[in-house]
């Protein structure tokens, strides 16, 4: 939070806001356009989404005002819930009915590797622009040295 609040020229709790703008855009949007897209080809929705994920996040990457990230945030998080949703969907349409609890709990595993990759490389890519050594331990390091 330190480094975002001081690049930002925000308070800790401003970015902390953007944290629960995320999980808000989640438990708030994500229902309300998962109705809306409940009509919509479920390939073309899937692809949607991917799209405004990635829109989101490549505004968070780039922007350096507060309040576009904040938006770029809620964004992001508003595509989360309908992804996992209708991917499960898909997912069990694609296997028999016996395999359908299979098929779930793959797409969320490969979702989960995924995630925890993603985040292996975006710290890589970040230290190395920085011209430090990449770690994956660092955040958390820096959390118990802090504390």
């Amino acid at each position: 939070m330190t480094q975002v609040s001081e690049s930002l020229h925000i308070t800790e709790g401003q970015a902390g806001n953007l944290i629960t703008a995320y999980a808000l855009a989640i438990v708030v949007g994500g229902p309300i356009l998962m109705l809306a897209l409940s009509k919509v080809d479920k390939r073309k929705a899937l692809l949607s989404l991917l799209g405004l994920f990635i829109l989101g996040n490549l505004i968070s990457a780039t922007t350096h005002s507060y309040h576009l990230l904040l938006l770029s945030r809620v964004l992001s998080g508003l595509t989360q819930g309908p992804f996992y949703g209708i991917g499960a969907v898909v997912a069990t349409q694609l296997v028999s009915e016996k395999m359908a609890g299979r098929a779930v709990g793959q797409m969320f595993a490969g979702l989960t590797l995924a995630t925890c990759l993603a985040y292996l490389l975006a710290l890589g890519l970040a230290m190395s622009l920085a011209g430090t050594q990449p770690s994956g331990r660092l955040p958390y390091l820096e959390y118990w040295q802090r504390y």
